[in-house]
This record gives C-alpha cells, structure tokens and sequence, in this order.
C-alpha cells in the first residue's frame, strides 16, 4: 500500500507498507512488519484533524484507494471528580438534598422506582458519589412538593488554553416523568446556561450505571469560566424516585497552548492550626509556578470558616505568589474540623485538587461556684444573688442561660395595665370563601401599641410605642435552613438548638404552619384563623400572621440558629396569600426566639395583593398548650403596616442578667439571679437555671433554684455547728457521723420549719435543701478541704444568731446583711 496526505502541518517519512497474503476466500493482513511513518510539525495544534488516502494493489491487477483520518495528539484531562471529597460543589443540602457521600443502597419511602446503588461506579474505598438523599434502607428517594429547581454547581473550570472539550460522567437516575418532576443537567457557556439533558415524558428508573458522553466544544472551548450543574426540582406530592446518583466526571480537550507549559506547585502542601473559637489566624500559601508558560490557577471552598480571594492568579514563568487564607472560627464549636482548599489550574499534569486544612479549637471548661440557689422572701420584695461562672479551659466560653419555673402563677399578679381586648365586634362578614362559607366577626381598627398582661403574666408591645421593641430585620436568605410546604401544610419537629420557655413548659423544636403561625408539641395547618385565647386548636401557639397563604405559589421559607447572639429565628419571605390560579401578594415576616423566653415578630413588606379582605383578615398573638390563656394583638381588624416590630416577654420571679455572654480562657464573670416577689402570694416557688454552653464535656448544667414567699420565721443556730458548741470544726463532722450511725445524740438546735410542720435540725443542713442527712456530713467534709466555698441554710429559716464559722465566706441570702448582728424577727419563734 502507498500512504498519501495534502496538509500543511504533517509529512510523510515513510508511506509504503506490505500488508502480506490474503487468501482468495477471504482473510485479513496487516503491515505491522512495515509500517507507516508520518511526522506532525512542531507547530501543528493539538487535535488537528487530517486525512490520509491509503492506495492498496494486489496481483492481478487489483486496486483501490481508502481514505481515513488521524488526529494529531490525545485529549488531556481538564477535570476529574469522583467525589472521594468535595472539591468546590455548591448548592449541598436544600430541599433537594444534594450529598457527597457514601452509597448506600437506599430503598426509598414508596414502592416507585429502584433503590439507590450501593457502590460507587468505580469501587473504592471511600465509596462515595454525588447524589439527592443518599441515606439508607428507606431513605434514597428525593423530597416530594419541591417548588423550585435545587442545582448543584461544580467550581469553576478554566478550559482557556483547551480545544475540542468533552464530558464523561456516569450516572444512576430514577425520576418520574416531567409531566410531574423534572432533572436537568446543564453546562455554562460564559454567559448562559446551556440545558444538555432533561428528562423526558417517561420514566427513568435505571438500575446499573450507565455512561453518559457530551461533545462540549460549543459551549466550553476556550471558556475560562466553564461550569456544569445538575438540577432536580420541581417535583410533585406523590410517587418519588432516587434521583440522580453521579460518579467518575472527566473532562478533556485538546491542550493548545502556544506559550509554553506551566508547572503548579504549592508551599506548604497543607495547613494546620489551633485556635481560640472566634478567634481568625491568617496562613500564606506560596504558589510556584516551575514552567515556562503563565500559571493560572483560582481557589474555592465548601467551607464557609476558610475565607480568601476567588479571582484568577496569574502567575509568571518561574515565579511566584503568596497567596492568603483566613482561618475564622468564630462559629467553629471545640474539637477538630478538617476541610479542603480546592484549587483548578491550566496545568496538564495538575488543573484540579485540594489543600486539605485542619484546626483544632481549644475547649473551654465551665464551672459555677453554686449549685443551688433558694432564699426566703416577704411578698414585694426582690433580691438578687450573684452567681459567678468560671473557665477553666484554655478555649473561650460561649454560654446562653434559661430560666424555668415550675408553678403556674395565676393568683396574687398585679395588672400593669388592664388588658385591651375588642371583645365586641363591630358586626359579622362572609368570611373569605377560601377559607369559610359561613360569617365571622370583624372588629375595630387597633390604635393601641402595646397590651396586657395575660393571666401568666405576657404583656405585648410594638414597635410605635415608646420604649417599644426597634424594627431590625434579619437577613437569614443566604444561610438559612430552607422548609418547603404545600398549601396548607406543616413541616416539623424543627430543632430550636435551646430550650425555650413558653407559658407553663419548655421546648426544644417547634413546627412550621404554611398559615403564618407556629407552634411547639404538634404541627398544624388550620386555615381559618381565630382570637385568641381560644381552645380549639391549634393552641401552643406564635400566631405572627394567621390567615390563608400559600407557600407552593411563591417565596422562601428559612429558620436558622444563630449561634453567635443565640437566637432562633425563622422568616417567610415574598409568600402570596391563597388565592385560585396562583396566589396572591407578597408577606414577609420573621419570628425571633430567645431563650430567656422573649418573642420577637417583625414584618417587612406585608402586600396582601387582592386578598379578599387584605391586611384585616388575620390573627397575630400568642397561646399557651390549653388554649385558656393566651394574649391577642389584632383578629380581623386594621393594624399591620410595613416595617413593624412586635416583642412579647412575661415577667417571672426568676430571672438573670445578662442570660448569655463569652468567658476567655482562664477567667470569670458574674451573672446576677434575681428573685422577684412582687406579684407572689405567700408559698413556696421552684425553679431552675439552665447554663448551656460550649464546653463538649459539660454542655449544660442545671442549678435548682427555691423561692419561700411569706412571714420570715428565723432561728437562732449557727450553719455547721451540729454539735451546739458555737463554732464549726470537725467535731461536728465527728458528731454528725455518729448521729447517722446510731451511735450518738441528736444535734443540739432544732427549729420549726411552717413550710412542712416539721422539726429541722437546721444547724446540720449545710447544703441548703431543708432537710438534714448524710449528704450534709459529706458537703461539711468538703467545705473543710476547700472543694465548696460556701456553707448553705433552709432559706425558709435564716439564721438569727451571729455566724461565726468563715462569715466571709459563708453565703448571706439578702436575710441577714452582717455577719455578726443579729436580726430582730416578729413571728414566733420556736426553739427545741
């Protein structure tokens, strides 16, 4: 055969080749033993195409002439992903539930469709692949009512210097078809995004993986912003499917540079570091470029406490650049955390990977100098005890307190003001035939700012009043969790991440009505909207804008905690009230949640578009678990406006100031517990003060806290002295311990407890709980060594007497103010 070409970059160094005997019948032959050699010039671009014509002859007169074509080197890769980690993905999470992560071979919620795979595509260790809920035995299928598409976007990749670009991936796809949910797959141009897949009008329920392959010159050849995405969403209430499971990416193009090859290199090669939490350390990162073409080279991250430059670096042949990352651990709890730094470069041997990034944030250690807490008190008076929280730790102490009370105070309140109530309407309406088809009552416009209180003590006042609460809207977009709901829907238990006191109880995660109300126990969907208080339910209930919406015609629904100022908040945003064909205006609105129990509502833009009665057909207020008490801002009247603040707080005789604070290491601060009973009756009250805080070992600590309200009765006895001889030493922890082994004599003092009609041996309750037994024997014991600073008594029975035993240690309960006077008392006295 004769090899032949007409093309400007190739020659041919050798065109004759024998192919051998072929039999008459048939055969095959090849030249291997005499070969073809043809030449490419230097400068030949890489993938050029060229056409050999290949003239064969045989005996007997036999010709013919093929032609083929040869392309001038090989594709490189460009990209390469097999999701062993996250090398810069956004978009992980959401209603979609995007994950990077191990496949596990989840066999969905319902019986439509097939399982997830339970290996990757290509076996390996980590077994990881990209895919929408990759959880296992009945996880697997995507969320139902997603209302919008949830894309998951790959970083940037730089395919200047690269010709004739295409696209491998594999994948695993189960959807139903796009009359009813929908997947794409999409690539970015530099301008647009460009749809290259989307499913069609049938079911897709694949059960292996298949490949999949683009011609992506179009759209990516020399494109230095290229990008692809996947998407999912939206999707319907009923059948689910796995969704996309995606494995081994690769992208190639032919390399075209004419400047030479860059050569990337990096300086360290990791980071590493131990930090104070909300402290930031800075580390430079030297890039080398060892080639002898202009290096670029572009960062990014899933790791939002890692912040540096995204832009392009263009680095000279042979130089270098210091390049920096901030290491921000304001929201890094205690403990280890690793994470990646994700580079792409126009490097052939090396255009993606990762920095791995490791930081250690010191622990704090929390500790109180009280662990109980009671005093004694007439009705009116109030006092305040300061208790002193220490950090032992070499981390910074992050705490937030909560105070809880146990009895239900209806009796003995004082009115701060009366409570203003429209309790009579000004006359009856159809109600919104969305929501009712009979009438309901409307009322008066509310000129008032502020109300209260309720029978648990809830007053309310806006943002119009003075003294009232100032409008700040928080923006939580960009961060917060997303909830999707139906019309008429719910979405809980949400983790509230403290506990917050409402009414008679505590909770730690509330539910999300799609109506404008929230509610903690059990979620809710009710349309037609009610006063308050009202026992129908739903009761347990922040009614911040009760009325018909519908969330699946448009707006964001997001709740985030925000572990910095500790509060929980939760924002509707642009959602339509309900109306047929597709919703109607636009209400934005959040709830704040505090835990010392304050509620915040705010309000944005309330439109309510042509709602049938506009911004007088709802219910803002608040409800305890019964729905028989309760405190009503506005139902069926005018009052909302645009950029409006609404707190609600309830006075408690238990409180504490400030309820939440930072310690650095090795240091303390001194909260004041303050004990107010001013609307008390006469009795005795309990309580708790809950400290959370950062410390991994000892996230929370609960200190009981006792109120005795009523005609002081003292005694005259010295705390610790069991032994009636005047002083505290450790005779009395030797007479104690015989007197609990049977082997010795009562203690000496004893007095009259009305609390309980009893007798207290209370020289010997050192530990302050009104009782006298050998856990008083060990807490003495401790106090000698130095392990408690303080010695307790009853709070209902101060001491009279003078105290003699450390009296600048000994703890006074705002009953006796000197330790060596005495303090006259009007009620009988009994002594034993």
């Amino acid at each position: 055969g004769a090899l032949s070409e007409d093309d400007a970059f190739v020659s041919i160094i050798d065109g004759d080749g024998y192919f051998g005997d072929i039999a008459p019948d048939g055969g095959i032959g090849d030249n291997s033993g005499d070969v073809f050699v043809v030449s490419a010039d230097a400068s030949c671009p890489v993938g050029h195409e060229v056409t050999l014509d290949l003239g064969l002859a045989a005996e007997g007169g036999y010709s013919t002439t093929i032609n083929f074509d040869i392309i001038v080197g090989d594709r490189v890769v460009i990209f390469a992903d097999d999701f062993s980690t996250n090398q810069g993905w956004t978009g992980i999470g959401g209603a979609a539930e995007w994950t990077i992560g191990v496949a596990t071979g989840g066999s969905g919620s319902d019986t439509y469709g097939g399982p997830d795979p339970s290996t990757d595509h290509s076996p390996s260790d980590d077994n990881q692949v990209l895919g929408n809920d990759l959880t296992p035995d009945n996880g697997g299928d995507y969320n139902p009512n997603i209302d919008a598409t949830c894309w998951v976007t790959s970083p940037i990749i730089d395919c200047t210097d690269y010709l004739g670009v295409v696209m491998t991936y594999y994948r695993w796809l189960g959807v139903e078809r796009n009359n009813y949910d929908h997947v794409y797959f999409q690539a970015f141009d530099g301008n647009n995004w460009v749809t290259l897949f989307e499913n069609p009008s049938s079911h897709i329920d694949e059960s292996s993986w298949n490949e999949k392959y683009y011609d992506l010159s179009e759209i990516a050849d020399e494109n230095p912003d290229f990008q692809i995405r996947y998407g999912l969403g939206t999707t319907d209430g009923s059948w689910q499917y796995c969704g996309w499971n995606i494995d081994d990416i690769e992208i190639k193009g032919y390399y075209q540079a004419t400047q030479g090859n860059p050569e990337l290199s990096f300086e360290p090669t990791s980071i590493s570091d131990s930090l104070v939490q909300g402290d930031t350390v800075e580390h430079t990162i030297r890039i080398y470029n060892t080639g002898d073409g202009t290096l670029r080279v572009r960062f990014s991250s899933t790791d939002s406490w890692l912040e540096f430059s995204t832009e392009q670096n263009y680095i000279a042949p042979y130089d270098s650049l210091d390049f920096v990352v901030t290491i921000n651990a304001a929201d890094l709890g205690p403990g280890g955390h690793n994470g990646f730094l994700n580079y792409a470069s126009n490097d052939i041997d090396n255009p993606s990977g990762s920095i791995p990034v490791s930081v250690y944030i010191y622990p704090p250690h929390i500790s109180v100098d009280q662990t109980a807490i009671g005093d004694t008190l007439e009705s009116g008076e109030q006092s305040t005890i300061p208790l002193l929280i220490n950090n032992d730790g070499p981390g910074r102490l992050s705490y937030s307190i909560n105070c809880e009370t146990f009895d239900i105070l209806l009796g003995g309140r004082k009115l701060i003001r009366p409570l203003i109530e429209n309790t009579e309407p000004l006359g009856f309406r159809p109600a919104d035939p969305d929501k009712s088809k009979g009438d309901e009552p409307y009322f008066p416009p509310v000129i008032t700012g502020s109300g209260g209180p309720d029978m648990f003590g809830y007053t309310w006042i806006d943002s119009d009043e003075p003294g009232g609460p100032a409008y700040e809207w928080i923006d939580i977009s960009g961060y917060g969790t997303p909830v999707t709901l139906d019309d008429d829907d719910w979405a809980g238990p949400i983790p509230i991440e403290f506990n917050f006191p409402f009414y008679e109880n505590s909770y730690s995660d509330i539910y999300i009505s799609s109506n404008g109300f929230f509610t903690f126990g059990s979620g809710h969907s009710t349309i037609t909207n009610t006063n308050i208080p009202n026992t129908s339910e739903p009761n347990n209930l922040l009614s911040i804008w009760w009325d018909d919406l519908d969330p699946s015609s448009g707006g964001n629904i997001y709740y985030f905690y925000d572990r910095d100022n500790n509060v929980f908040i939760i924002s509707f945003i642009n959602v339509p009230n309900y109306y047929y064909g597709g919703g109607t205006g636009s209400l934005t609105f959040q709830v704040i949640l505090y835990p010392s129990g304050k509620i915040l509502f705010q309000y944005e833009v309330m439109d309510p578009g042509s709602d049938y009665y506009g911004l007088e057909g709802a219910t803002v207020g608040i409800e305890n678990a019964g729905g028989t008490d309760g405190l009503q801002v506005v139902y069926n009247a005018a009052y909302m406006h645009d950029y409006l603040a609404i707190k609600f707080s309830a006075a408690r005789w238990l409180s504490v100031e400030p309820d939440a604070g930072w310690i650095e290491p090795y240091s303390g601060d001194t909260v004041d517990v303050i004990l107010d009973a001013a609307e008390l009756e006469d009795g005795e009250y309990s309580g708790q003060i809950t400290i959370s805080s950062n410390d991994p070992d000892n996230p929370t600590l609960e200190i009981p806290v006792t109120l005795f309200v009523g005609t002081i009765h003292g005694c005259d006895y010295m705390p610790g002295d069991i032994n009636g001889d005047d002083e505290v030493t450790g005779s009395d922890v030797t007479y104690g311990v015989l007197y609990f082994k049977g082997l010795g004599n009562p203690p000496q003092d004893s007095c009259w407890d009305d609390s309980s009609s009893t007798w207290l041996y209370a020289g010997g309750d050192v530990n302050g709980n009104c009782r006298f037994s050998g856990s008083d024997v060990s807490f003495l014991v401790a106090y000698f060594k130095g392990y408690n600073p303080e010695l307790q008594y009853c709070p209902r029975i101060p001491p009279i007497g003078p105290i003699i035993a450390k009296p600048d240690i000994i703890k006074q309960k705002g009953i006796i103010q000197e330790s060596s006077g005495k303090k006259k008392i009007t009620a009988p006295l009994r002594v034993q």
